[in-house]
């Protein structure tokens, strides 16, 4: 039989390993892929979701910011199965010929955006756009992908929106004008939440962190921590509001460390670094 600390190291393995296996999700052709000079006419200017409020200007066309990002730090929106949020967008029209602005979140977790069935938004006009979505209640728990896209409309000879873009339209004589932001969005149950799924619930950044350390969790109730070494040295203990808390890491020497969350019967593993 297992003793708790050879559970917890299979525990942890698991999660490495599952998080090396993540989809991989289409990626749309951005605008300078598609052949564009300049930047594009239309472009997504602020996504707000559960905590996430990222506002980012027009894309250059220059490198990556060329009409298509993957905002992989961003704040992770925390979902609850059966529940309601509010998804806020807005977007910018430059050339004042229109817009389409159309939202896909990843339900299923098989890393496809389904045209129909995981379309949560669309607006058609430029603006600032809300409406309401809900979590399915067989959405299963984990990480999964939320695609924010807008173009020229397709009355201006572009195409009506997909979740991929132009990436089955290599040809298209005129391409998008407008770009594609993904979010990462974490999905859980509102009660009995196993030791994976809470895992995966909880964020902490910045990593690697300088002074100060973020901890997220979405339980709903106080939580005993414990900071230790690489050696197992435990170097800082305390206990975490709901919610959210910031830890003063300042008096860490660089290095790893281990960070260890008891709640109620589960004990959860994360690692940081400090860096100067």
């Amino acid at each position: 039989m297992k003793t708790s600390k050879q559970l917890a190291l299979s525990l942890f393995l698991t999660l490495i390993f599952s998080a090396g296996l993540m989809a991989q999700y289409c990626i749309p052709p951005g605008f300078k892929s598609m052949g564009g000079t300049g930047e594009p006419f239309t472009y997504i200017s602020n996504v707000q979701l559960e905590g996430l409020n990222n506002s980012t200007g027009m894309p250059t066309g220059i490198g990556e910011d060329n009409g298509y990002t993957y905002y992989s730090s961003a704040k992770k929106p925390v979902l609850l199965q059966g529940s309601s949020y509010s998804l806020k967008v807005s977007g910018v029209d430059n050339l004042g010929a229109g817009m389409e602005v159309v939202v896909w979140i990843d339900w299923d977790g098989d890393g496809i955006l389904h045209q129909t069935a995981e379309r949560v938004a669309y607006w058609a006009p430029n603006g600032n756009h809300g409406a309401d979505i809900t979590v399915p209640k067989n959405a299963p728990n984990g990480v999964i992908r939320m695609r924010v896209y807008c173009d020229m409309p397709s009355t201006a000879g572009h195409i009506p929106p997909e979740p991929c873009g132009y990436l089955n339209y290599p040809t298209h004589p005129i391409g998008q004008h407008g770009e594609v932001e993904d979010y990462d969005i974490i999905i859980g149950t509102p009660t009995g939440i196993n030791n994976t799924s809470l895992s995966e619930q909880i964020e902490i950044y910045p990593n690697p962190a300088n002074h100060s350390l973020t901890i997220e969790h979405p339980m709903d109730h106080a939580v005993e921590y414990f900071v230790s070494d690489v050696f197992g040295r435990k170097i800082m203990s305390g206990v975490l509001e709901s919610g959210s808390e910031t830890l003063n890491v300042s008096n860490l020497a660089v290095g790893q460390y281990i960070l260890l969350l008891n709640s109620d019967s589960n004990q959860i593993r994360k690692q940081f670094h400090i860096s100067r």
